[in-house]
């Protein structure tokens, strides 16, 4: 259950109906500022882009009640799921780190109630009884991946309001998307609130429309973010936050926020790990932590020197499959990521050779563009164990009729790039070449594994319960604060 005592004007300004319609059940996203758009993995940002959906790893669950003010209250409960599609268990690969699983349908649901009393008063203040209102939301969102970086969402909401004896329903839509990049960056865009004006008797006036955009973007173990909201209200609020993890267990955040005036946010989040029910063996591998990888870096100071190696390797390489009665010219190459340079230097070395190839007018050379398009799309990763057979079954996926398969290894004194050209055709080697460059030309870089706004993966069989605290400033209120439990299974 979560308790929270909100602030008295979360609709904000405006002609809007339904105000209870913005007000913040997420107790993280409160200590971030509000700046929820663009991350995903939690069933409680549902109300801020139903594409976050994606990023679910287990079911999430979380409940929310919320002591308003005096005779006012607000209760909350959220469930998220993913689905594998029907035939797709055990098919398949894994998604890699950074993609969503395309296997899979992700399902939210939610329910908010809202509840006040007050008494009414004639116009010079004199008592004659008392009112209620009773305000219901339910909501019930999908998001599905379309792309392996890209996720389509989507919601139906079913909006209830009693205002003494007078009451009112209508529906909404709310559409979102979720876009993750590289190095953990995600980006999401989401439209709140479709649907028609809302009446009560007479009186009508429209859904508070929302039009969000977010950035999130993990540097180490900070996650920060960023948002901009337009509301149908004409008030734009602009928001940034950023959340610190400095364990497993705890997560302290702060942010900042300006919409009529500027406010500030704080809060912290524990999350307990609960017995794990995997087989022991199994465990053990599920949270085998993730190595640090080697990653070579560029010296700059020593770019000719790189650069005439290569030229050279381009020009002994189409020489030799000159030598095999081909002609260059008549093929489209293309440059697969070098192997053992890790995931910066691998892709840039293959840019470099394509480069030469190309200013030699030796071989027709497919865009870097389409070729990590292609390895994305199929989630192929360039290994040194890749045989030519295999170059071979990449090289025809793009579109190639020659594929150019490099390795780097080291030597005591040198780096050296070993280049193959692989015929499609047949599936075998037409030239190999290895150039050798001076030890001080790379140096080696340890790296941690990259970081994502979506969640890793977690164990299967276990039950983790977490609590999330929110302050936030709210000008001439003073202070609201929200108190949350999520649990994960």
């Amino acid at each position: 259950m979560s308790l929270a005592a909100a602030p008295a004007a979360a609709g904000g300004k405006g002609t809007t109906s339904a105000p209870f319609l913005k007000i913040p059940v997420n107790a993280r996203a409160v200590a971030l500022g509000g700046s929820f758009t663009g991350v995903g993995g939690d069933v409680t940002g549902l109300e801020y882009n139903p594409a976050g959906l994606a990023g679910l790893r287990r079911t999430d669950i979380s409940f929310t009640y919320i002591d308003y003010l005096e005779g006012t209250s607000f209760q909350s409960a959220a469930a998220g799921l993913p689905f594998l599609f029907p035939g797709q268990r055990g098919k398949g690969p894994e998604p890699v780190d950074g993609n969503f699983d395309q296997r899979k349908l992700f399902t939210g649901v939610r329910y908010n109630q809202f509840r006040a009393s007050d008494d009414a008063r004639n116009e010079v203040g004199i008592k004659q009884g008392n009112f209620s209102v009773q305000d219901q939301l339910f909501h019930v969102g999908l998001a599905l991946p379309i792309r392996p970086r890209l996720a389509l969402g989507v919601g139906l909401k079913s909006i209830r309001q009693e205002l003494d004896t007078a009451r009112s329903s209508t529906f909404a839509l709310d559409t979102g998307l979720l876009w993750l990049g590289r190095r953990g960056l995600s980006v999401g865009a989401s439209l709140l609130n479709i649907g028609p004006a809302k009446a009560f008797e007479e009186e009508s006036s429209p859904l508070p429309l929302l039009m969000r955009v977010g950035v999130a973007r993990p540097v180490k173990r900070v996650l920060l973010v960023a948002d901009a909201v337009r509301g149908r209200d004409t008030v734009t609020r602009l928001s940034g936050g950023g959340e610190w993890t400095p364990t497993k267990q705890l997560s302290l955040r702060a942010g900042v926020f300006h919409e009529s005036e500027i406010g500030f946010t704080t809060g912290l989040g524990f999350m307990f790990a609960g017995p794990q029910k995997a087989a022991p063996a199994q465990s053990r591998r599920m949270q085998k932590p993730q190595a640090r990888s080697q990653e070579l870096v560029f010296n700059e100071r020593r770019a000719a020197d790189l650069l005439d190696r290569l030229n050279f390797q381009a020009s002994e390489l189409t020489e030799r499959f000159e030598g095999t009665g081909r002609r260059p010219s008549e093929h489209q190459i293309a440059v697969l990521p070098a192997s053992g340079a890790g995931e910066r230097m691998g892709p840039a070395l293959a840019d470099l050779l394509g480069q030469q190839f190309y200013q030699q007018q030796a071989f027709k050379v497919i865009e870097r563009a389409k070729i990590e398009g292609t390895l994305r799309e199929a989630k192929i990763a360039i290994t040194p164990e890749l045989d030519d057979a295999q170059a071979a079954k990449i090289g025809r996926m793009i579109g190639a009729s020659v594929v150019a398969v490099s390795q780097v290894t080291k030597s005591p004194s040198a780096y050296n790039v070993t280049t193959r050209l692989v015929s499609v055709e047949d599936g075998n080697a037409q030239a190999t070449s290895t150039a050798a460059f001076p030890s001080d030309v790379f140096s080696v870089e340890m790296r941690q594994p990259i970081a994502s706004s979506i969640p890793a993966g977690l164990p299967p069989g276990r039950m983790d319960i977490g609590f999330d605290y929110g302050l936030s400033t709210q000008g001439d209120l003073g202070l609201s604060h929200t108190l949350s439990l999520r649990i994960l299974y």
